[in-house]
């Protein structure tokens, strides 16, 4: 299904009374090791 082909009518839009209580929030990250054999690097 492309974009142009899905119906967003019944999706209202948002105006500034929505970003007036928005806050910024930022996830949390936690860091991660992988072990890649050499070859599939390559």
């Amino acid at each position: 299904m492309k974009d142009n082909d899905i119906d967003l009518s019944d999706i209202p839009e948002l105006d500034d009374a929505f970003f007036a209580n928005a806050k910024i929030r930022t996830p949390k990250k936690q860091p991660v090791t992988l072990r890649v054999d050499i070859d599939v690097l390559d």
